[in-house]
């Protein structure tokens, strides 16, 4: 049986991008041959902290929507059930995504932008042409290639690494010095900071759960440095990426019982995930 899903076309929604994990860290990339978007997510990143949604009326009124029910009287036990048992407020906390990491691949022939946020790059026609993707099931990443107009063939693996517990992704050319890019973090309007810091980029937010998702890269050959918030390649043969996300983490002891609001708040202000997810990038690079 064979183990690889072979796409030779590009993406157009978000259902046909690829999905990798290791548990704790998953992403969702779209595997474009110049402009890759990897959408990222960590498991304990929610809208906000706990909630108690328990309506107080449900024992007060669950005998007589019994009694409602067994006198046929359907649509008058629903009625009250509605209002004496559901949970309060009637939204419960959404799974949020940690932001994505935008990625663009350029010639130096290409090197102005042809527009900005997201940046993008005039894409190399012939390399939308020879464009490959696969997402290899047995090794647990996915593999893009394709030609430039000179021949040039580049490869693109991503993974999710259960050792190291950091999403890579390797690029690589059959040339040397032919890699250009620009890199940056973005979560939209849900976002409390983005900046550069010794080489990393970092991405905090604490509208919901505090999280943090910092991205570096190491290259042969050629420079790579960081620009405002972008990382920044110029002629390298080699690039190695490494992204990591951390969050507030939602203590055990918690599950009988919960904190209350103001004991919530004191202790997620003594979590520095921007403190844990750089430690985490520096022990990689």
């Amino acid at each position: 049986m064979d183990s690889k899903l072979i796409f030779l076309k590009q993406p157009s929604s978000w259902e046909e991008y690829l999905p990798l994990g290791n548990g704790r860290l998953g992403c969702m990339v779209k595997t474009s041959p110049c402009n890759e978007i990897i959408q990222l997510n960590e498991e304990s990143i929610w809208s906000g902290g706990p909630q108690n949604r328990l309506n107080p009326d449900t024992k007060k009124y669950i005998q007589k929507i019994r009694s409602l029910v067994n006198d046929g009287k359907v649509l008058e036990a629903q009625d009250l059930a509605f209002k004496s048992m559901s949970g309060t407020s009637f939204n419960q906390r959404a799974y949020q995504t940690a932001g994505d990491f935008h990625i663009d691949f350029f010639s130096k022939k290409n090197s102005g932008l042809e527009h900005g946020w997201p940046l993008k790059h005039k894409a190399d026609k012939n390399a939308e042409k020879t464009y490959r993707a696969e997402l290899d099931l047995e090794k647990a990443c996915t593999l893009v290639t394709y030609k430039d107009d000179e021949g040039i063939l580049f490869e693109r693996r991503t993974w999710v690494s259960a050792v190291d517990d950091v999403i890579f992704m390797h690029v690589k050319a059959s040339s040397k010095q032919r890699i250009n890019f620009t890199a940056y973090l973005d979560r939209g309007m849900w976002v409390d900071s983005i900046k550069a810091d010794d080489g990393f980029i970092f991405l905090e937010d604490s509208h919901g759960i505090p999280c943090c998702a910092g991205a570096g890269v190491v290259t042969e050959g050629g420079e790579s440095f960081t620009n405002g918030t972008v990382l920044t390649g110029n002629e390298c043969s080699q690039a190695l990426f490494f992204i990591d996300i951390q969050a507030m983490r939602w203590n055990k002891k918690w599950n009988k019982n919960p904190p209350c609001k103001k004991d919530y708040e004191n202790y997620i202000k003594h979590i520095d995930v921007y403190k844990e997810c750089r430690k985490k990038l520096e022990g990689i690079k």
